[in-house]
């Protein structure tokens, strides 16, 4: 009976997680779509993208 009442805790705990996620995920998305890219901004970040991306830009 312990074990039942420990993991309902934990699968609670677990969801209270996975929903502070989404909320966090969804705002990031909001923000990301309401950002304006200037050309030299833009190519900012696809130098960004492609150096986070591809290993060899590691180096």
């Amino acid at each position: 009976m312990k074990e039942i009442l420990r993991f309902k805790s934990l699968l609670s705990t677990k969801r209270e997680q996975i929903a502070t996620l989404r909320a966090v995920l969804r705002a990031n998305k909001q923000v990301t779509r309401s950002v304006t890219f200037t050309p030299s901004s833009a190519h900012a970040f696809s130098l960004f993208r492609r150096c986070s991306c591809d290993p060899r830009w590691l180096r």
